[in-house]
């Protein structure tokens, strides 16, 4: 059984990762949002995936990247590859939709499913109370980055209000 889900944690894992890299309109999409924010708009620009790509404050964790998915709706990553003095496996990925009036933009975070997955997968492995610790320790280090995602999407929320 361990075994299972072992290979179907690295399986979601490796999956999420394939299809991310390649820009799959519905793994962006869809999914459950872990942070929502609205930002109203006069107009929005054409080539803001560009803009706010190059526009980041260089950090030390990985940038992230834009890609227009449609004509209202722009998802984003943290870059897969590359050496960086804070570097951790994303929780998070980003969607920016434009609604039907255009007067509104809305930035969401779908939790990555790997992330979903992991803590409920080892509680069901748990059999001691330092297995329950080891469990609670792994969560809260996916908490700690969740909360340096929703940071750093804070910081995209204001390169939006800026440029928008």
């Amino acid at each position: 059984m361990e075994e299972f889900f072992l290979y179907l944690i690295i399986a979601v894992t490796l999956s999420e990762f394939i299809i991310s890299a390649f820009w799959a309109g519905a793994y962006f999409r869809f999914g459950v949002p872990v942070y929502r924010r609205t930002i109203n708009i006069k107009k929005l620009r054409t080539g803001l995936a560009d803009e706010l790509e190059r526009n980041q404050r260089p950090g030390a964790a990985r940038p992230f990247i834009f890609r227009a998915i449609s004509l209202k709706e722009i998802a984003f990553r943290e870059k897969m590859y590359g050496l960086y003095w804070l570097d951790y496996l994303p929780v998070m990925r980003g969607l920016i939709h434009v609604d039907k009036n255009g007067r509104n933009v809305q930035l969401t975070g779908i939790i990555n499913w790997y992330a979903l997955l992991l803590p409920v997968f080892m509680f069901l492995l748990i059999r001691s109370s330092n297995e329950l610790i080891f469990v609670a320790a792994i969560m809260a280090l996916l908490f700690v980055i969740y909360l340096f995602q929703r940071h750093r999407f804070d910081k995209i929320c204001e390169l939006l209000e800026l440029r928008a």
